[in-house]
C-alpha cells in the first residue's frame, strides 16, 4: 500500500485550478446551451421569462419538442443508416409539429473558447453571429 501526502495549500490551489480549469467552464457551456435554446423557443412564441412549469407547457400547447442527441443514441442511429459516426451530430434537436426547427450542438472548446454550432431549419430562426458567442459570468 502506498501513502500519498499533500499540503492544505497544494491541496487548495488544486481544488482551485479544478474550479477554474473544469468546473467553471462547464458551467458555462451548459449556461450557453440553455441560452441558445431558449432563444429559439422566444423566436418560436414561448414566453421564456415564465417559471419552468409553464414555459413546458407552452411547449406542448404548441407542439414544441427539444430531443437531446447524445453519444450513445448517435452512435445507434449511424450505424442503423450505416453512416460515420460524427461528434458534431451531438446536441439538441427543436422541432415543433414534428419538423426541425433548428439544431444547437453540444457546448466545445476551440481556441480556449466555448462554442455551439446553430443550424437553423425555419425562417424564423436566426442569430447574430456576435450575440451566439456571448458567454455569461
Amino acid at each position: 500500500m502506498a501513502w500519498y501526502e499533500i499540503s492544505l495549500d497544494e491541496l487548495e490551489h488544486n481544488e482551485g485550478e479544478k474550479k477554474r480549469r473544469i468546473t467553471e467552464p462547464r458551467q458555462k457551456a451548459v449556461k450557453l446551451s440553455e441560452m441558445m435554446i431558449e432563444r429559439v423557443l422566444r423566436q418560436l412564441g414561448v414566453d421564456t421569462t415564465l417559471p419552468k412549469e409553464l414555459i413546458h407547457e407552452q411547449q406542448r400547447l404548441m407542439d414544441i419538442d427539444i430531443r437531446e442527441m447524445d453519444e450513445k443514441q448517435l452512435m445507434i442511429l449511424c450505424a442503423m443508416l450505416k453512416k460515420d459516426f460524427n461528434p458534431k451530430s451531438l446536441g439538441y434537436y427543436i422541432y415543433q409539429h414534428n419538423e426541425p426547427v433548428a439544431f444547437i450542438s453540444d457546448p466545445y472548446i476551440q481556441h480556449n473558447k466555448v462554442k455551439i454550432s446553430i443550424e437553423p431549419y425555419d425562417t424564423r430562426i436566426h442569430f447574430d453571429e456576435t450575440e451566439a458567442g456571448l458567454i455569461p459570468s
